[in-house]
């Protein structure tokens, strides 16, 4: 549900989620899938490249082309992938909590990120370059799709806010009746991860009561 609602957000052919455990990423959810076969070459291809990415920390794009100025260990991941998979365009960007970041002027070393969201192009449109789709797809740079997606990411990671979210997704079908447990995901992304910086009181104030309470 997550990855599929994810898709049609977003407008891409495929989004898969990834959530770190230790040093090595499951891949949680693939749109599309109703199961994902971890023993598959295709989902242990696009673990190597999410556990690349999240350990390198930036976002990656593909758009065709090889680029070299990648680091080694992300374009070795990326090109076993592609010998899988053929996206005519790529995107993984991994998902920080802003506050796990070391302080301005700190030696702290930054720690991996926990999650990330890989999305793909298979057939883009014809009047439509891959490389033109990049700024419609929300989370590459507007706040509201990241907090979107950073809230799809928390419901993978909390089994019962996601089985809540199911839920009602169900019980609510076609009409449009507010979503409180996916409203409430959202604020707990938003929360976590806040997407202004001006009142650090504000960021980091811990709520009455969190989403996934009971």
């Amino acid at each position: 549900m997550v990855a599929n609602e994810g898709r049609r957000l977003i407008g891409c052919d495929r989004v898969t989620v990834g959530i770190r455990h230790g040093r090595k990423t499951t891949i949680e959810a693939v749109s599309g899938a109703d199961v994902v076969e971890k023993a598959s070459t295709h989902i242990r291809r696009m673990r190597d490249l999410f556990d690349a990415v999240i350990q390198w920390g930036e976002k990656l794009v593909f758009r065709g082309a090889r680029d070299e100025t990648l680091p080694p260990k992300v374009l070795e991941a990326l090109d076993a992938y592609l010998a899988e998979q053929t996206p005519k365009l790529l995107v993984l960007i991994p998902i920080r909590d802003e506050r796990e970041k070391p302080k301005e002027g700190s030696k702290e070393v930054a720690k991996p990120v926990r999650s990330a969201v890989l999305m793909e192009v298979f057939d883009p449109p014809e009047h439509t370059a891959p490389l033109e789709q990049v700024p419609q797809w929300l989370f590459a740079f507007d706040a509201a799709g990241m907090a979107s997606f950073r809230a799809l990411a928390l419901l993978v990671a909390h089994p019962d806010g996601l089985d809540a979210a199911r839920a009602e997704i169900a019980a609510a079908g076609a009409a449009r009746t507010p979503l409180p447990a996916l409203r409430a995901a959202l604020l707990e992304a938003v929360r976590l991860w806040p997407t202004h910086s001006g009142d650090p009181a504000r960021d980091h104030r811990p709520p009455a009561r969190t989403w996934c309470s009971s």
